[in-house]
């Protein structure tokens, strides 16, 4: 057997046995801690000397099942084939039956042998070893029985003047395992003590040399001897991951953690390796072990004693011990898998009770809340002292995505609430921890906290987050009386609570505009339209949901207001990922969605749903889709609209959704509707069971795209009483703001389908009036409306405004629809070449767009003439004949700019332009500006910059 850094010690044995073969034996105790490689050496120092020296070898180990049989180590070493051992056998039994029976009770492991027994056996040894030198070797001592142990103690007083060497092995113990009376000690006195240290990491690389190449031996020792403690067995448990060790191991060579040992590749065999040599180094070490595991980087020798109910003394030698087996290292396990091997001990019965002691000793120690929290979810049950500990650990894991081990620190909380208010307030915490990712399985809490706001055990804050649930699932009822009981007597309502009330009037002012305010208007600073309008040049700090709310609300009510962006961005960039903060993220993500700030509206969105993606809140990243969703339907994106509409509405049941599944399906009609997948859309209407959303404004705006949808279809009637009966709902809700809901402008179409002309220029001038009304986006739509509606004479002038002004607010679609009608207004016009270049431009638009619609309508409109076909491919050597000046002013030329509209857009002067054009027709070979349709198409200027230049105006 090849040993690594035990040469002293065999050096230190082989003179032994020397000595003894001259009749000077003696005593050799090989000692160290478990794992050290004491039984190892013993038996290769055995075969060497019954191999090489001649020697007979009598062997016994001591086993905790052994060790209180009396007599059974004797048995062992008397038990070998050797005719030594035969005679000592036959001779001892002869003995033993002639002895009178010894004291019972004698000696607390076993009768001991009577004196004249054991002299007359130690003389037969003696004589034995005459012809033969004889070597005694022992193997755990310190499992010896009693009778045994004694018998042993008496041969090493012999053993001094014959040819007998006795050698044990016996572990480092704390404590000490076995009182020893003054003879024993007279008699270890005179024994040479071989201890034997943990390998150093050059021990450990010349291991590692064995099965491993010289480069990657050295790569891995440091980290192996690190995990292992130099420890053999350990190092060999390690090794025996080969064939796969050169892999296993971090092939970076990096170290990771504080000890560098979390990448080293270890398995369950490693781990068994681990725990069974804690189970053989004692009861105490053992349950140091476990208080370890349990208390985890809070491991200190001063809360192991306290976990263990021992003195700081007995703590830390017992930690010195697990130090010196390899296992634990500067107040932790050298590899974390020997930890979680330790817990999940199927012996360790004690685990709960202990984790319970480990977290009463952190709390008292002023341990982090989630750290004490933790070891009481560990325990399965609370005491009182963890309530709060409980509860504020549970706040921390619902911020940090941790939704469900929130509800088991809450739910453990609840069982040791002290009063009903206690156990009342806590209930409501579990209410809302449960419901974030799954709002149905909230609802088994809503009639229990109802029964605690009417018996007075729940009050404040804590009461009013009731109204959200209530309202969810159409209680509206309920959560009005919640409100009633909350603030009555609110002259004596403290700071807190009256903040509470004030934001769930914003919550209901926004989201559910038909509930009825209960109470006299509980107002703070934020509340008021007085305040809201001194309020411009206010900062806000922090994200509130009162202040989302608040933003959403003065957007609804007045229109888009020159703060929204500066508020919108100090809010959103003080979120954190918590159910209160998204809440505030998604008012204000649709404050800058209804005032028309599409970018930033999308760019915030992606970045927060993202946030709940990586923080764990599926619903909330549902929830945030569906808003992006509704900011690209209104920017004109129906593809992503579409795209986005459907994912949300998969990701979650409508049971998960409640009343707030009106805001997807709303979008995903109209984002069918635009894209002229009216089957589908049909389906929606009929199969899509929208149970109160009718009295929330996710209804309202439901109800305006179904009105879309009727008028894309062609039912006009149907779409006409769509739109105003939004328009009544609206205005009596105080929500009548077209950048909100444009109802004006599309009832205005459906009426002109139906030939009421005079009625549609009243809608699109009273739009106007609105707040909001003038933006481009809606001053372009309602150009669009006018020019159908007026005098043909004025629509193209008309038609080019409108495109204008939908080319400066990015609305693609929107766009593509003047477009459309501008190239058909062309068309009746007689100017063929620009209705060719305008409608080219509209079908790319649409078709960027999916808008079929459109698509269909150019298509319709090109079989009944060529002004509207799709335009020729233009001829490579074109652009390549003119300059970079030359093709941008021959392209908006091409439009139908004049040289005055070119020269303002290239900032150029009315004679560069002139100028210009000369060279374009002789390069070209044309004598007009007309003919440049047919030879110069947009198709390259798409080709090179993904889209083409803003329309004409």
């Amino acid at each position: 057997m090849h040993l690594v850094e035990r040469d002293s010690q065999w050096a230190a044995l082989g003179g032994l046995f020397s000595a003894a073969v001259r009749r000077e034996g003696g005593t050799a105790v090989i000692h160290g801690p478990p794992g050290c490689g004491r039984s190892e050496l013993l038996s290769a120092f055995s075969e060497r000397l019954a191999q090489e020296a001649g020697a007979v070898v009598l062997r016994a180990v001591g086993t905790p099942a052994e060790s209180h049989v009396p007599g059974g180590m004797l048995r062992q070493l008397f038990a070998g084939p050797h005719r030594i051992a035969t005679e000592l056998r036959e001779r001892a039994g002869a003995l033993l039956g002639a002895a009178p029976a010894a004291d019972a009770g004698s000696t607390p492991g076993g009768p001991a042998l009577p004196s004249w027994v054991t002299a007359e056996l130690c003389a037969l040894i003696d004589a034995a070893s005459s012809h033969d030198p004889l070597l005694i070797a022992v193997d755990d001592l310190h499992h010896a029985d009693e009778t045994s142990y004694r018998f042993l103690l008496r041969l090493m007083h012999t053993a001094r003047t014959s040819r007998v060497l006795v050698v044990v092995t016996e572990r480092t113990s704390v404590p000490a395992e076995r009182p020893l009376p003054d003879m024993d000690l007279l008699a270890l006195q005179h024994a040479h003590r071989i201890s034997l240290p943990m390998l150093s990491p050059a021990g450990v690389r010349r291991i590692l040399a064995d099965r491993l190449a010289p480069d990657e031996a050295d790569h891995h020792a440091e980290r192996i001897h690190r995990a292992s403690g130099g420890s053999p067995l350990l190092v060999r448990a390690l090794m025996a991951e080969l064939p796969d060790m050169a892999t296993g191991l971090a092939a970076d060579g990096q170290t990771a953690g504080r000890t560098g040992t979390e990448s080293l590749a270890a398995t369950a065999s490693f781990a068994r390796t681990a725990l069974s040599l804690l189970h053989r180094s004692g009861p105490t070490i053992l349950n140091a072990a476990r208080a370890a595991a349990v208390l985890g980087p809070s491991s200190s020798e001063f809360n192991v004693s306290r976990v263990l109910g021992l003195d700081r003394g007995e703590g830390s030698a017992a930690l010195e011990a697990l130090g010196t087996m390899g296992v634990f290292q500067d107040d932790r396990f050298a590899h974390p898998v020997v930890g979680t091997a330790v817990l999940q001990d199927p012996s360790f019965v004690e685990r709960d009770a202990m984790a319970l002691a480990a977290a009463r000793v952190l709390y008292e120690c002023g341990a982090a809340d989630i750290d004490v929290a933790q070891r009481v979810v560990a325990a399965g049950r609370a005491e009182p002292w963890a309530r709060l500990p409980l509860i504020h650990a549970a706040e921390e894991m619902l911020r940090t995505g941790h939704a469900g081990s929130a509800v088991r620190c809450l739910e453990l909380a609840h069982a040791v609430g002290p009063t009903d208010e206690d156990r009342a307030r806590t209930m409501a915490y579990l209410a809302h921890a449960t419901g974030r990712d799954n709002p149905s399985e909230q609802t088994m809490y809503n009639d229990p906290l109802l029964g605690h706001v009417r018996d007075g055990s729940l009050t404040g804050r804590c009461a009013l987050t009731l109204v959200r649930h209530l309202l969810r699932d159409g209680r509206e009822q309920d959560a009005v009386e919640v409100i009633q009981r909350v603030g009555a007597g609110r002259s004596k309502l403290d700071s807190e609570t009256t903040t509470a009330l004030e934001q769930t009037r914003q919550f209901l002012r926004v989201y559910y505009p038909s509930t009825p305010w209960p109470l006299p208007d509980v107002r703070t600073h934020f509340g008021s339209r007085h305040a809201q309008r001194r309020a411009t040049g206010r900062t806000f700090t922090g994200s509130s949901p009162q202040h989302g709310a608040v933003l959403l609300k003065l957007v609804l009510d007045e229109g888009p207001q020159d703060v929204v962006v500066q508020w919108g961005r100090q809010i959103l960039e003080a979120i954190s990922p918590d159910e209160r903060s998204l809440e505030t993220a998604v008012a204000v993500l649709q404050a800058l969605t209804y005032s028309e700030h599409y970018e930033l509206a999308e760019q915030w969105g992606a970045r927060l749903q993202a946030v709940a993606s990586d923080h764990g809140i599926p619903r909330w990243s549902s929830i945030l889709t569906a808003v992006r969703a509704e900011t690209a339907i209104r920017r004109g994106d129906p593809p992503a609209s579409l795209t986005m509409a459907e994912s949300a509405l998969k990701a979650l049941s409508p049971e998960l959704w409640g009343v707030g599944v009106g805001l997807p399906v709303a979008t995903l009609l109209q984002a069918y509707t635009d894209t002229g997948r009216h089957d589908e859309a049909q389906a929606l209407l009929l199969h899509q069971r929208l149970p109160g959303v009718a009295r929330t404004r996710f209804g309202l705006v439901y109800q305006h795209a179904r009105g879309r949808h009727y008028l894309g279809t062609g039912r006009h009637y149907a779409a006409l009483d769509a739109f105003l009966a939004c328009g009544e709902t609206a205005r009596s809700w105080g929500f009548d703001v077209p950048t909100f809901l444009p109802w004006r402008s599309d009832a205005a179409f459906a009426l002109l389908e139906m030939g009421e002309a005079d009625e549609a220029r009243r809608l699109i001038h009273e739009q106007e009036q609105r707040p909001g009304g003038a933006s481009s986006t809606l001053r372009g739509i309602g150009l669009r409306a006018l020019a159908r509606a007026g005098r043909a004479g004025d629509r193209l002038a008309l038609l080019r405004e409108s495109a204008t002004h939908l080319s400066n607010s990015g609305n693609e679609l929107e766009l593509a629809r003047t477009l459309v009608a501008l190239a058909h207004s062309y068309r009746r016009a007689g100017d063929y070449s620009k209705a060719e270049m305008v409608a080219h431009q509209a079908r790319f638009r649409a078709s960027e767009c999916s808008a079929s619609p459109l698509l269909g309508e150019l298509d319709a409109a090109s079989e009944s003439g060529p002004a509207l076909r799709a335009p020729l491919v233009r001829d490579s050597t074109d652009s390549e004949l003119l300059t970079d000046a030359e093709r941008r002013v021959a392209e908006l030329a091409a439009l139908g700019s004049s040289n005055r509209e070119i020269a303002r857009k290239l900032h150029v002067t009315v004679s560069t332009v002139e100028q210009h054009l000369t060279r374009i027709y002789r390069k070209l070979c044309i004598k007009r500006r007309s003919e440049l349709p047919r030879r110069l198409t947009l198709n390259r200027f798409a080709q090179d910059t993904g889209r083409f230049p803003k329309a004409v105006s």
